[in-house]
């Protein structure tokens, strides 16, 4: 009976060592996966902080287990965005991906504008204010320029915070000015804007022809058709134009077509209006006096008996030797 007692612990040892060995020989035939999904992400334009173009993050995915790849894309949202993967595996490895924040502007600044309306004309001050709306707006590349036609007048300015005041005083000479707006934001999108407008405080400026400017103030035996010109950067209503014509201090009317005509131009320097007074007006001996009065586009009434640079257009004709005439009437 003992010699069979000592038998039997052998062969349950056994057992017990072949089961150990055999469920580890399970586990170690299939080799454990500790090896985590593998994500790869390539976005565009991704060394830029900022875009104007769609931003898209092209998303690979790959895993030793698997065949293939997965790949999905995704697209920026306007305006500040990221996104965040994270992906686990059948074995429980896990792998996350973190995306920086970037900035996609697909819209361009857009400006407001108070104060000046395209093709205005000032005969006074000018205060307008600009304001540029865009939350990312390039402030050393957005600026308003103020150039002049026909001077040398050309201005900057630059925005504080997202305004600029300008207040256009009488450094600004009577001419035909641009205001220019540039914006720009940091994504790269313009606006640019263009306002024509005109500073018009001295109005017209008059000038007898050089045929007839050397009568003023004097006589002649003889004189054919009379010209004064006006010149002006804005038009002149010539048909409510006063005309006075006086002969021996005797005003007469006159009337367009009949005794005189108005020529008008117009070129880079602005209009041009040339009055011819018929040589009829002036068939008699005697002294004659012609002013004429007008308002233009910015309001200026324009006189030439007010202009501080032309005399009074006031001048004799003496045909006869009868005739005489004395400084003080002339003048």
């Amino acid at each position: 009976m003992k010699r069979n007692n000592c038998l039997r612990v052998p062969v349950l040892f056994t057992a017990f060592i072949s089961a150990w060995f055999l469920l580890h020989i399970h586990v170690f035939s299939e080799e454990k996966d500790t090896v985590p999904p593998e994500i790869k992400v390539e976005i565009t334009d991704a060394d830029k902080e900022y875009t104007k173009s769609v931003r898209k993050a092209t998303v690979i995915i790959t895993d030793n287990k698997m065949k293939g790849e997965v790949k999905k894309e995704y697209v920026f949202k306007e305006g500040k965005d990221s996104f965040h993967i994270s992906i686990k595996d059948a074995a429980g490895n896990e792998n996350t991906y973190k995306s920086n924040v970037y900035i996609q502007d697909y819209t361009a600044p857009v400006e407001r504008i108070e104060g000046i309306t395209e093709g205005q004309i000032l005969n006074g001050e000018l205060d307008v204010s600009i304001k540029a709306t865009d939350e990312w707006l390039d402030f050393e590349k957005s600026f308003v320029k103020i150039k002049g036609k026909n001077g040398l007048d050309e201005y900057e300015y630059f925005f504080d915070g997202n305004e600029i005041s300008i207040f256009v005083d009488d450094r600004f000479t009577d001419d035909y000015y641009t205001l220019q707006i540039y914006l720009t934001d940091k994504a790269g999108n313009e606006n640019k804007r263009e306002i024509d407008f005109t500073v018009n405080r001295g109005g017209s400026v008059f000038e007898v022809d050089g045929r007839n400017k050397e009568l003023i103030g004097s006589f002649t035996d003889e004189i054919k058709d009379f010209y004064i010109t006006e010149r002006n950067l804005c038009e002149v209503d010539t048909d409510n134009a006063r005309i006075l014509f006086a002969f021996n201090a005797r005003v007469n009317d006159l009337k367009e077509g009949e005794h005189y005509r108005i020529e008008k131009k117009k070129g880079e320097g602005g209009y041009t209006y040339t009055y011819i007074f018929y040589d009829e007006l002036f068939n008699k001996d005697g002294v004659y006096t012609i002013s004429l009065s007008t308002k233009d586009e910015a309001g200026n009434v324009n006189d030439t008996r007010f202009d501080p640079d032309s005399d009074e257009i006031r001048f004799a004709v003496k045909k006869g030797p009868e005739a005489s005439y004395n400084k003080k009437e002339l003048h």
